[in-house]
């Protein structure tokens, strides 16, 4: 992998953070081009003032995922819980049992159609990894409206930004994350603002503006239109 990075040929990144990365081990010719998110399939009527309190979760067990911050941060919420809210998340059928009890529920494998309505149905979504190349879950439930609380992981910066249109907590630390949740939770006017912000922070990353990016980062003239 490291002769192909520095093979001399031009690399497309799909996200700040792994431009950072090339730029760390020494590649020179990289063309940023923000690959794409099916936006339009997690786009949801339901306003985030109508939505119950519901809070999402992607339950991963890889290192830089950092589960173990993942069930300090449930752990806390389930000490502090307030009346109405419930967890969810979805992941492998084999994540960790430690984890799956602290949830209310928990979709094993779901299918982009329960996913997109698990996001719709939700007035908040937290991503506690600490590393992330772009951040697909955090994306998607943006496109969805949800309220994002964030590690700050790298990949969020693609298209999150902290205060705007979701929130950004120091990675590492299931206590920050919690607390921003949780004054979500008792704030939401300020969980409404975010989410109504969040979409449309998004729509740069539909599958159309994707293609272009990548046309343009080829050198490519896009066909004529028919």
């Amino acid at each position: 992998m490291e002769r192909a990075y520095l093979s001399g040929l031009p690399l497309l990144t799909s996200s700040k953070a792994v431009e950072e990365m090339l730029r760390q081990v020494g590649v020179v010719d990289i063309r940023p081009c923000v690959h794409g998110v099916d936006v339009e399939r997690y786009r949801s009527h339901v306003p985030p003032s109508s939505r119950s309190l519901r809070i999402g979760f992607p339950v991963r067990t890889e290192s830089v995922k950092s589960p173990e911050v993942l069930q300090a941060t449930l752990e806390i919420l389930r000490e502090q819980s307030r009346p109405g809210m419930r967890l969810w998340g979805y992941g492998r059928p084999d994540a960790p049992a430690s984890i799956v009890g602290l949830l209310d529920e928990f979709h094993a494998n779901p299918d982009d159609t329960l996913l997109a309505s698990l996001y719709s149905g939700s007035a908040i979504f937290g991503v506690p990894s600490r590393k992330e190349g772009f951040g697909m879950p955090a994306a998607e439930a943006m496109a969805a409206g949800c309220a994002v609380v964030s590690t700050d992981n790298g990949g969020i910066h693609t298209f999150g930004h902290d205060g705007v249109d979701c929130r950004i907590v120091p990675a590492n630390d299931p206590r920050e994350l919690a607390t921003a949740i949780l004054d979500l939770v008792d704030d939401p006017v300020r969980r409404n603002f975010l989410a109504g912000n969040a979409a449309g922070s998004v729509d740069f990353l539909s599958w159309e503006l994707a293609g272009k990016r990548l046309v343009s980062a080829l050198g490519m003239d896009l066909p004529p239109a028919t």
